[in-house]
């Protein structure tokens, strides 16, 4: 009896959410329309004053920030979305290329969606970053990620940027829409990371390394769709590059089960 109640208390243990099992939650909300008790308005205020590996839920919502993450997170955009994932066999899962895929781009809805965009007043002479991740274990979840769509706004560089003097970023079930690139994506493989189950629409470049190495990645379950250039693009890493300990861009980095459609290029992989 004393074993089977054990392994019963396991059991439920494993099934209670991470952020109820300690971890600090902190909303936020940038006009407290969906959420009237949220702590903050804007994510890089939640980031500055969030404890290391606390989850940030944020509302519906319009949010023109560059937010830079400087500590272990995760990062969870609590809106609708506009991907469904339909599950596959086994423990395969994959976006519902309809809303990808659909000739008109999808409509944005700030009222249910959580959107990042770039500030109207970001230097012009900077691009701009919409989430520039700078340390280990960060998660972004959720949002839609909407770079330069009009003249009225300043260049996005990317939506997404990781440092390659970290690793385990996860960045999953997001929506990157017209942003220069979707995503540098970098590692020092410490951590293995992931980037799966996004939707990459109308970007400049979809995922690349930006001549910085890619170490111990999983690249899987994407839709791209209209990317003007590569979809998918690994480089060389100079020896000039102070995070470069060779000119290999990649290692250990898998791509798989990924869907490409009117894209200039898909691939474009090279020092491996």
């Amino acid at each position: 009896l004393l074993l089977i109640c054990m392994l019963a208390g396991t059991g439920v243990a494993a099934m209670v959410p991470h952020s109820a099992q300690g971890a600090e939650v902190v909303v936020v909300d940038d006009d407290k329309a969906q959420c009237p008790h949220a702590r903050f308005r804007s994510i890089q205020a939640a980031v500055d004053k969030a404890r290391a590996d606390a989850v940030i839920k944020v509302c519906a919502g319009r949010y023109a920030e560059q937010v830079t993450v400087d500590k272990p997170l995760e990062i969870e955009g609590n809106g609708a979305s506009v991907m469904k994932v339909t599950p596959l066999v086994g423990d395969q899962e994959s976006i519902d290329a309809t809303d990808c895929f659909s000739p008109a781009r999808p409509t944005l809805d700030p009222n249910t969606q959580v959107i990042v965009a770039p500030p109207l007043d970001a230097p012009t002479d900077v691009p701009t970053v919409l989430f520039d991740l700078r340390a280990d274990r960060i998660k972004i979840e959720g949002f839609i990620l909407l770079g330069n769509d009009n003249a009225l706004l300043p260049s996005s560089r990317a939506a997404v940027e990781t440092s390659a003097a970290h690793s385990g970023y996860q960045i999953h079930h997001n929506f990157f829409v017209a942003n220069t690139v979707a995503a540098f994506l970098n590692s020092n493989g410490e951590h293995p990371s992931v980037f799966s189950h996004n939707c990459l629409r109308e970007n400049g470049w979809g995922v690349a390394n930006n001549f910085e190495r890619l170490i111990d990645a999983r690249v899987h379950d994407n839709s791209t769709f209209r990317t003007r250039n590569f979809a998918y693009e690994q480089t060389q890493c100079p020896a000039s590059n102070a995070t470069c300990v060779s000119r290999i861009g990649m290692d250990r980095v898998t791509f798989e089960h990924n869907v490409s459609k009117e894209d200039h290029t898909g691939f474009r992989l090279a020092f491996s």
